[in-house]
């Protein structure tokens, strides 16, 4: 009994040995195959090596690669997650990670993004893109776009309850359809060249070198010149060497390539083709086309972009409006809260627009815990709140979130403004100097400059201040009689102090009282003895090396 049972266990023993030996080599012959672009023969081998090896995420993630090579990128993106999920080298789990959040950025999914960035500095802390990114992810949570995604390959379990576009950070795993043996296809009629030069167009996109980006389409069109995805690349690339124009040129020969019924191309053109028109200024063909995008997808993206159309142009009812949609759907939704306040603001309903900007506030704290985090787009919520803050006397904050928008707003006047109120109050008067002489036409500005020099006693540009300030606004003079800064000057005989009374204008005394004095020559000579002997007031410079 005792010699059948170590027979047994040697047999069990040989067997474990054998499978460990064999399927090394099922996967070595799979990457082989893969090397050699032999799909079929790969994703089979893949396949199979994976059955006797469920818990290793290689071969998910090499099908991963096949799929994205074969520009099927739903399909690729399931292999990825399947991949994430198993166990893989952190190596290999990063790269496939950031292909994840690469793409679901891509995609506006931002629960996606979060989740996967979150995953990403686990293994590398501190990764200032990807940090930027999860930023981006946790400030747009809410109006997701993985709606237009439409994965081939759905997680099996899902839950009725909440959205299928959403996944918590803290989801459990979850599984992805693998696709059938008998639906693998070798790519039809694609030659190495081409598969290489596609490639190379895409890594140089991630990248950011878009010229030579370019330069692999173009020759990819040659050979290829109705291919849709080819096209519709081009155009991205020419929007990010902001040639706006031919941008537009090949969005419309990738609509005329593709199907009516791919809608999520047509989606992306539309919203891409509205994006660049818009950059052209031609604002009303713009809308036009992002309308047409959002009746493909229902989507918030063509909706924010109108938004921001409006915004421009000064159509704050519309801007309004349309903000009020998105809330209405979804309350969370940063942009559109920001929207809503400084539209309401810029229509002079102060006690709404304020009242709104201070939920905006909160929000957008919430989701940048760093303000440098913050991306452009929340630019012109953030400089109403500099604004916000300044009125209400929190100078040091308000110059904190003028510090975030310096990239993007430093050349408004109100900007500027802001800027020397601060450093005014904050005592620091040169520095306020040499912003608000930058707004010369502005009264406010004149103003402020007034009180900087009567500190500095230069009684001559305090009056010039003032003229220059009351000239365009009268209300000055009776605030000049408030001002604690004025106060002690109005409280003297001074020369100042009569020219502030008299706002600006001395008055001319009756003729009557005008008294015609003949000059003595003697007295004028005594006058003239007497200031020879004295030395004027010289102005000593000061040493440079002091």
């Amino acid at each position: 009994m005792i010699g059948l049972k170590k027979k047994f266990c040697l047999l069990f023993f040989g067997l474990a040995l054998l499978s460990s030996n064999l399927f090394p080599d099922t996967l070595k012959e799979a990457k082989k195959s893969y090397s050699g672009r032999q799909y079929q023969k790969a994703v089979k081998l893949f396949q199979e090596y994976s059955k006797t090896n469920p818990s290793d995420g290689e071969p998910y993630m090499y099908l991963g690669y096949i799929y994205e090579s074969l520009k099927e990128y739903n399909i690729s993106t399931a292999y990825f997650r399947k991949a994430s999920d198993l166990k893989l080298s952190p190596k290999q789990k990063k790269t496939v990670l950031l292909k994840l959040i690469i793409y679901f950025n891509y995609m506006h999914a931002w629960n996606y993004v979060v989740h996967y960035s979150n995953q990403y500095l686990i293994l590398d802390p501190g990764n200032v893109e990807v940090e930027k990114i999860l930023s981006k992810g946790r400030g747009n949570r809410g109006s997701d776009q993985i709606a237009s995604v439409n994965l081939q390959y759905q997680d099996r379990e899902k839950s009725n309850k909440q959205d299928k576009t959403k996944i918590s950070e803290t989801e459990s795993k979850q599984s992805v359809k693998e696709p059938k043996n008998e639906k693998v296809k070798e790519p039809k009629k694609v030659s190495n060249e081409e598969t290489e030069l596609w490639d190379l167009a895409l890594r140089s996109i991630e990248k950011g070198e878009y010229s030579n980006a370019f330069s692999f389409l173009s020759k990819l069109l040659e050979s290829f010149p109705d291919n849709k995805d080819y096209l519709y690349k081009a155009g991205i690339v020419k929007m990010r060497l902001k040639e706006y124009d031919k941008a537009v040129d090949y969005f419309d020969l990738a609509l005329k390539n593709t199907n009516e019924k791919n809608e999520t191309m047509y989606y992306y053109l539309y919203l891409n083709k509205g994006i660049a028109l818009s950059k052209l200024e031609k604002f009303e063909q713009a809308l036009d086309v992002l309308k047409k995008s959002y009746s493909y997808n229902k989507s918030f993206l063509p909706i924010l972009i109108i938004i921001r159309l409006k915004y421009e142009n000064g159509d704050y009812e519309d801007t309004l409006k349309y903000s009020k949609y998105i809330l209405n759907i979804d309350p969370e939704n940063l942009e559109s809260q920001m929207y809503k306040s400084i539209s309401l603001l810029q229509l002079n309903n102060r006690k709404e627009g304020f009242k709104e900007l201070v939920i905006f506030s909160k929000k957008i704290k919430a989701s940048y815990q760093n303000l440098n985090n913050i991306p452009d787009s929340y630019h012109p919520g953030i400089h109403y709140l500099a604004i916000f803050y300044s009125g209400r006397k929190k100078y040091k904050l308000s110059n904190n979130y003028l510090s975030v928008v310096n990239k993007t707003r430093s050349s408004y006047k109100s900007y500027i403004f802001t800027l020397g109120k601060n450093l005014y109050y904050m005592k620091n008067y040169e520095a306020a100097q040499n912003e608000l002489l930058k707004l010369s036409e502005i009264p406010a500005a004149n103003y402020l400059l007034s009180k900087i020099y009567l500190i500095s006693n230069n009684i001559e540009k305090t009056k010039e201040s003032l003229l220059n300030a009351t000239s365009k606004k009268q209300l000055y003079w009776s605030r000049i009689l408030i001002d604690p800064a004025y106060k002690p000057v109005l409280q003297t005989k001074s020369d100042l102090s009569s020219f502030i009374l008299n706002k600006g204008v001395f008055p001319i005394p009756p003729k009557d009282e005008v008294k015609i004095v003949t000059p003595n020559p003697m007295e004028n000579k005594q006058i003239q003895e007497k200031t020879t002997d004295q030395t004027p007031n010289q102005i000593v410079p000061q040493n440079p090396s002091k």
